[in-house]
């Protein structure tokens, strides 16, 4: 527990440090089109049909620079900040990123909590602090520290079957980012209707909250402009995109046309292999944990593009992979995760504060496409358990997700029935 204290103590200095530091050199230039919706939304106007030139012109007008277009996210998030608007940007910039840290640590202490505690807290918050996607996170100002909160409630309630506390979760989290929406396709095949319907009622409060801070019209806006703000015709090839599409991009930079079907190809046939892996049948023992993993990790490589501060996502499955690996002695893949995660890191520093120190690789470094690698090699550890599980006579080879026995055995098969009810 000391150790675990100690690393907990250390994150939240670091990440607190790294926040103050980023905010003075007003580097977060991604929280700055939350801000500037927030102030287009408070004078009558919409993000969403705004044009490039408008957006800027309009930007500078009320004293904000590097910043980007466009507002891609639903409306929630600049409703959020509706209220804020008169403290002025630099006041809610603090505010901003002191939450995200907040929500960050707790995510990771509620993650640790549902995996058993004890020695997980002090391996949760160790990962924390070497995950680059958490500092680029609250580098560019990014909404990922409260959207990994979301998924760690959820992940917390999913497990002691609090249906209310998951659904709920996993509205603020689709009101955020459309992410966790996914998850709830999982709960409609696990039938467990009460967390959908809270879900439902969750989104709807949300909505009515929202509605007189930005107006009905925000909504109907986003639906009618959420497609061509992902631009899904593009491919987005660039280091930091992790997605099939961005990765087989950075391998076949001279035929675009080719890498978006190839990238297409492959996201249609990992999301059904997820789909088929994850869906509920008689012969295979429900596994939770193992499945809401899988599908967080597996999120990042279909869509368009998932810029690299999104992975923070992956402290969720790094942490359920990592300690069934670790239980089941299973080192070289654990060894296997790490290096990959180093690998990924390192492309982050090279990128970020490496570049302004000098630093440079071949472009051959990131074409091997180190973050679309470590989500897919997560993808393919949570798949080959759930494989092993549908096979007759079968079981997973990994410890089960949960408080750790006293005597530092693994669980018996038994211990996987679910409760006999939810709470």
């Amino acid at each position: 527990m000391v150790a675990g204290a100690a690393a907990a103590v250390a994150a939240v200095a670091t990440l607190t440090a790294w926040a103050v530091f980023v905010s003075v050199a007003k580097q977060p230039v991604d929280f700055r089109v939350y801000y500037l919706a927030a102030e287009v939304w408070s004078h009558g106007g919409s993000p969403y049909a705004m044009p490039r030139a408008a957006w800027f012109a309009y930007g500078h007008h009320v004293g904000l620079h590097d910043f980007v277009w466009p507002y891609r996210y639903p409306p929630y998030t600049a409703a959020l900040l509706r209220p804020l608007v008169p403290l002025g940007e630099p006041a809610v910039r603090v505010i901003w990123q002191a939450t995200s840290v907040a929500a960050t640590i707790a995510a990771t202490w509620l993650l640790a909590r549902s995996l058993g505690g004890r020695t997980m807290y002090l391996a949760a918050f160790l990962v924390l602090l070497g995950l680059a996607p958490a500092y680029d996170t609250l580098l560019v100002g990014q909404i990922n520290g409260f959207l990994l909160l979301s998924l760690a409630v959820a992940f917390w309630a999913m497990l002691e079957r609090r249906e209310r506390t998951l659904g709920m979760s996993l509205a603020v989290g689709t009101a955020i980012k459309l992410v966790p929406a996914a998850l709830v396709v999982y709960l409609i095949a696990r039938r467990r209707w009460h967390a959908v319907v809270w879900f439902v009622v969750g989104l709807a409060l949300l909505t009515l909250i929202a509605v007189p801070l930005v107006g009905t019209g925000a909504f109907i806006e986003y639906a009618q402009w959420a497609v061509d703000l992902v631009r899904p015709q593009s491919v987005m090839n660039g280091p930091t995109n992790a997605t099939f599409v961005g990765a087989v991009g950075r391998l076949l930079p001279h035929d675009l046309d080719l890498a978006r079907a190839l990238g297409r190809a492959l996201s249609a046939a990992v999301l059904l292999a997820t789909a088929a892996l994850c869906w509920p049948r008689r012969e295979r023992s429900r596994d939770d944990a193992l499945a809401f993993a899988m599908i967080v990790a597996v999120l990042p490589l279909l869509p368009p593009f998932t810029w690299f501060h999104q992975l923070l996502l992956l402290l969720l499955p790094l942490l359920v992979v990592g300690q069934r690996l670790w239980r089941a002695r299973r080192f070289w893949e654990l060894g296997l995760l790490v290096a990959l995660l180093a690998a990924t890191d390192a492309m982050w520093v090279f990128i970020n504060p490496g570049y302004w120190l000098g630093l440079r690789v071949h472009s051959v470094y990131y074409a091997l496409s180190f973050p679309t690698l470590l989500c897919a090699a997560l993808w393919g550890i949570c798949a080959h358990e759930m494989w092993l599980v549908t096979r007759p006579g079968r079981v997973a080879e990994v410890g089960v997700v949960g408080r750790e026995p006293d005597d530092g055995s693994l669980r018996s098969p038994a211990s996987l029935r679910e409760p006999a009810g939810p709470r």
